[in-house]
């Protein structure tokens, strides 16, 4: 998840996300390799930590992901609208899938980008299920700073 800090040279970012991108050897810039490079050794941390961003082209590359969730746009919402949102990934990692099952081998090998695609979506549904879980107190917290837990880069 990503929240945007009072000031607009503030981004603050979960582990869990730096941790997928690490993972799924994504395009990422080099800056932000770097950055997120820091974490690679992701056992040292709890996931749900946030670290605060304060690099305008890092900010900016971050708050353009889509598949990284804006944490202010669902934490308020309620069981049902969550239930709903899920779904509407589901679906549409379920049209991924039937399109995907379409292709010839070939052209799978050729296709990252829809397995990407298919895997940013898996992404959002835990994502959500974070938020939920801290809506409903199963994960802990902090409420200092941006009312979330949070490491500080060093």
């Amino acid at each position: 998840m990503k929240i945007l800090g009072e000031k607009n040279n503030e981004l603050y970012i979960q582990l869990m996300d730096i941790e997928y991108m690490n993972k799924k050897n994504m395009d990422i810039p080099l800056n932000v390799k770097q950055l997120f490079n820091k974490y690679n050794n992701m056992y040292k941390y709890n996931k749900y930590d946030f670290i605060k961003i304060s690099e305008e082209e890092i900010i900016k590359y971050i708050q353009s992901l889509d598949f990284i969730l804006d944490y202010n746009e669902y934490i308020n919402m309620d069981y049902q609208s969550i239930k709903y949102k899920v779904q509407e990934i589901y679906d549409e990692m379920g049209k991924i899938l039937d399109y995907y099952s379409s292709l010839s081998i070939d052209e799978k090998k050729m296709n990252l980008k829809l397995r990407k695609e298919y895997y940013n979506k898996e992404h959002m549904i835990e994502s959500i299920a974070v938020i939920y879980k801290i809506q409903q107190h199963i994960i802990k917290v902090n409420t200092k700073d941006i009312k979330l837990k949070l490491l500080t880069l060093n």
